[in-house]
C-alpha cells in the first residue's frame, strides 16, 4: 500500500498523467525505487522471525553501507 501511495503522490493523483509526460518520471525514479526497497525491507522481516529487529537493522544497514561503498567509490585512475 505504501507504494501505491508513493505512486499516487509522484503522479499527483492522475495516474495518466505519468504515461502523458514520460520526461517529468525521470526525477522521480530514485523515489519509487526507494519506496520499493522500503517495501522489499519491511516484508523481508516476515522472513526472519527469529531474529530481533535489532538484528535484523544491524546487518542489512552493513550490507547497504558496503554497498555504498561500492557504488560510490571510483577507482584511481
Amino acid at each position: 500500500m505504501s507504494f501505491v501511495g508513493v505512486i499516487l503522490v509522484v503522479s499527483e493523483g492522475d495516474l495518466s498523467s505519468v504515461l502523458s509526460h514520460p520526461e517529468a518520471f525521470g526525477p522521480d525514479t530514485p523515489l519509487l525505487f526507494g519506496a520499493l526497497c522500503w517495501v522489499i525491507y519491511t516484508s523481508g522481516a516476515a522472513c526472519f522471525l527469529t531474529w530481533s529487529p535489532i538484528k535484523y537493522t544491524a546487518i542489512t544497514m552493513a550490507l547497504g553501507l558496503v554497498s555504498a561503498v561500492v557504488l560510490t567509490s571510483s577507482p584511481d585512475s
